[in-house]
């Protein structure tokens, strides 16, 4: 799955699409409340993505 397809998606979208393609959610970020650092080259995955938040909206994701 391509990350662009999640930028500037609201959140519940996001987690849709995610959960639509069988990928792992994580929110890193939410109007400048950081919630998780991204996972380091160790703990890379295909199935998962990692995104932030800035009003409600996908401002960043990236598969990882």
């Amino acid at each position: 799955m391509e990350a662009e397809k999640f930028l500037n998606l609201t959140k519940y979208k996001a987690q849709d699409l995610a959960e639509a393609n069988n990928m792992i959610f994580r929110l890193i970020r939410s109007d400048g409340e950081l919630f998780f650092d991204y996972p380091d080259d160790a703990e890379k995955r295909t199935d998962r993505i990692c995104i932030e938040l800035e009003a409600g909206r996908v401002v960043k994701a990236i598969v990882s």
